[in-house]
């Protein structure tokens, strides 16, 4: 009945006969940090979001098991970052307050996926709170987790399936509407909660923490592909936030490449020296009184200085 109730309020719309192409381009992500500030008049809250960018899912992978083994690494790894920092902010006393780490697609963009770490704290506290929540992630992601905390989400994710296995006949609707979003449009698959129960069990099981700690590093590590932005207040007086100084607090505890070094240094070459030229003649000839010097300017372009010093004689420099 439903069936045909669906049917009928779709059959009245025509069938295009002539669909147009639709070209599809996925963004390129970033090689560096990006920063982005913003200021609102209604705001009275300083919200800073880190992104870090990684490519989705390839389309091979998600007709198989291994988004259900991708789902719990994110959200074990979410669960145990997120009380790290927390303990941390506590027992440090900074002025962090509602820590938020979610993971999803960058900006409604499906080829992008992010893992995104945010927080609220003061106007003047933004610099060096980015700091230690940068410091904290990179601890992490080089670190790992213990064996300890492998075990408790573990645990917790296995009750949290075995709830939806044992009470799949009373789940709401929007958990079968999700799934059957996420096969139309990015093409993962329809297993039933039966089937992911069983697999997870098993694969759950041998699972070890070498495993997680190395997603751990691959998604928290990915610092070069993120993009930090800063919501705040507009009120006057208030210190403006800088770009650069929330980027350089952002790298503090990174080993960042120097921007001179990026730079493209001209290759110096020696004029060829002509064999039989003509001598050069004196164009000017001063006195510098403040150094008792003499400079010698000539036709050639050359600068002579001479100087009476007692201490290194017959020193010649040439620059």
């Amino acid at each position: 009945a439903i069936e045909t109730k669906i049917k009928s309020v779709f059959a009245t719309i025509p069938k295009q006969m002539k669909v147009k192409h639709r070209g599809y381009y996925d963004p390129e992500l970033p090689k560096e940090p990006i920063v982005y500030l913003l200021q609102d008049k209604e705001y009275n809250k300083t919200k800073i979001t880190i992104d870090l960018l990684d490519k989705s899912l390839p389309d091979s992978y998600r007709q198989t098991s291994v988004p259900f083994v991708e789902e719990f690494m994110k959200e074990s790894i979410s669960r145990l970052l997120g009380d790290r920092l927390r303990a941390s902010v506590i027992e440090k006393n900074l002025p962090i307050y509602n820590i938020k780490i979610s993971e999803g697609y960058f900006m409604g963009i499906g080829a992008v996926n992010s893992y995104s770490v945010s927080y609220e704290t003061l106007p003047d506290a933004s610099y060096s709170t980015i700091a230690f929540i940068s410091s904290e992630i990179k601890n992490i992601a080089s670190i790992g987790f213990s064996d300890q905390e492998f075990s408790v989400v573990k645990e917790m994710y296995l009750r949290k399936l075995e709830s939806l296995y044992l009470n799949r006949s009373n789940l709401p609707n929007t958990i079968f509407l999700q799934r059957a979003l996420a096969f139309f449009f990015d093409g993962y698959s329809l297993a039933s909660i039966e089937l992911k129960y069983e697999f997870m069990k098993d694969a759950i099981a041998g699972m070890t923490l070498s495993q997680l700690n190395g997603y751990a590093s691959a998604i928290l590590g990915n610092r070069k592909s993120s993009v930090i932005s800063c919501k705040y207040p507009a009120i006057k007086g208030v210190e403006q936030i800088s770009k650069e100084r929330l980027l350089s607090a952002y790298n503090e505890f990174y080993e960042v490449e120097a921007a001179s070094s990026k730079v493209k240094i001209e290759e110096v070459s020696w004029p060829q020296f002509v064999q039989q030229q003509r001598p050069a003649s004196i164009i000017s000839e001063t006195d510098d009184l403040s150094t008792n010097s003499k400079h010698i300017v000539l036709s050639n372009g050359a600068t002579i200085i001479l100087k009476n010093n007692y201490a290194s004689k017959d020193t010649v420099s040439i620059k």
